[in-house]
């Protein structure tokens, strides 16, 4: 499907949703209406699962504040749909109990994206959930106990109360719309769809303030409005909402794996590379025919008198002066070239494409970077150098490691 077909379908469906609506308003509105409600409660039933469900991947609390604001929303839509003119659930009340739970859970809607907008971040959850559980609770308990303000006359339609409020969700609704598009501080693939489905409930609640029948056109104009905003963010937000949770696993896997990478890569004292790797990358080349007729030289290295370092000034002095050496290889050293931690103090360096007069010349400068130091005592090194054989590595490794042993041996004599 290209492009302009895509555009052309995301208009065309919802067009031709509307269209069927609008026609089973005209015949049955109780019908119109349910259908209208469940799929907002069902569409906010998903902001809430997606939210709770992904927090402890994404520690998110934008989100996570956004399910919690919805959860509430779900409760007093439900009653709201439950207590609509013709369902017969709430008898004993009138089109004013609809009328009453509506406006609190606009109400609800409002203040909360309000709050997680402007405070973002900073708004805690748990204070989010006690504020709007208490919120929530005690107006349910006013409005079932008929003490909270009348909405709907029978005969008459809206109250000054209704409209006022109405009035006043538009209000915060639209410094809501403003601070996102000035501020944009929220996940930056919810924007666009944020910004349309405010616009059409915008366009919902003031055609709310225009009926004066629960089954009139206006009523009917603003539930229209209504299912657009939340078709919005069911295709806009939620499905990004997936999408932006997927895209966050999948970094956080990322990171995971180059972690365990790291650890399983390189030696976690000096930085350099472990020898289990090393054993792997020779391979690999080997394999992949990486090697070709240019020279490498191998220098093994041992830090002389180690074990008496160790024995005088601790296992953790030892640890530092390992730690100092590795890091002055790879400042010795050329980024292409294989440093590697052979065993407890020797080190084994493969110089790609290199002389063996330039792999003396190199051991000189490690030499001169190693006096540099604020230990209390000598710090040097023996080394045996020789070109590197791949089609007989264990012999060209054996043959460095035999001359280092001789080397250190004179030494001692």
């Amino acid at each position: 499907m290209n492009k302009n077909n895509k555009i052309y379908y995301q208009y065309l469906i919802p067009i031709i949703f509307l269209i069927i609506f609008w026609f089973i308003a005209r015949i049955n509105y109780l019908l119109f209406h349910s259908i209208i409600e469940l799929f907002a409660i069902l569409t906010a039933f998903c902001i809430a699962f997606l939210s709770y469900s992904t927090y402890r991947y994404l520690k998110n609390d934008f989100i996570l504040n956004l399910g919690i604001l919805y959860g509430f929303v779900i409760i007093v839509d439900i009653l709201h749909t439950l207590a609509y003119k013709g369902m017969g659930v709430f008898k004993t009340y009138n089109a004013n109990l609809p009328t009453q739970l509506w406006i609190l859970g606009r109400t609800i809607e409002a203040l909360g994206l309000s709050s997680i907008v402007i405070f973002n971040k900073k708004l805690k959850a748990f204070y989010n959930f006690i504020f709007l559980s208490i919120f929530t609770a005690t107006s349910l308990i006013l409005i079932f106990l008929r003490k909270f303000p009348v909405c709907f006359i029978e005969g008459s339609g809206l109250t000054p109360f209704k409209i006022s409020m109405e009035y006043i969700i538009v209000i915060l609704l639209t410094v809501v719309l403003i601070y996102i598009v000035l501020k944009r501080n929220i996940p930056e693939n919810f924007i666009k769809a944020y910004i349309y489905t405010i616009i059409f409930t915008i366009l919902g609640e003031l055609s709310f303030t225009l009926y004066t029948d629960v089954y009139g056109f206006f009523n009917m104009l603003g539930h229209l409005f209504r299912f657009i905003s939340y078709l919005i963010i069911l295709v806009g937000i939620n499905s990004k909402f997936l999408i932006f949770t997927i895209e966050n696993l999948t970094k956080e896997l990322n990171l995971e794996k180059e972690k365990y990478r790291n650890l399983a890569h390189y030696d976690q004292l000096t930085g350099v590379l472990s020898r289990n790797y090393f054993n792997e990358l020779i391979e690999q080349k080997i394999k992949n025919k990486i090697i070709n007729n240019k020279k490498d030289l191998v220098i093994m290295i041992d830090i002389d008198n180690f074990k008496n370092i160790n024995d005088q000034y601790g296992h953790l002095h030892g640890d530092e002066v390992l730690r100092f050496f590795g890091k002055k290889l790879k400042e010795t050293f050329r980024a292409n070239d294989i440093i590697v931690r052979y065993g407890g103090d020797e080190f084994l360096i493969i110089l790609n494409n290199c002389s063996f007069e330039n792999g003396e010349l190199a051991v000189e400068r490690l030499k001169q970077n190693i006096s540099i130091n604020n230990f209390n005592h000598p710090l040097s090194f023996s080394y045996s150098i020789n070109y590197l054989d791949y089609e007989n590595l264990i012999e060209s490794l054996k043959y460095v490691d035999k001359k280092l042993i001789d080397i250190k041996l004179k030494k001692l004599k």
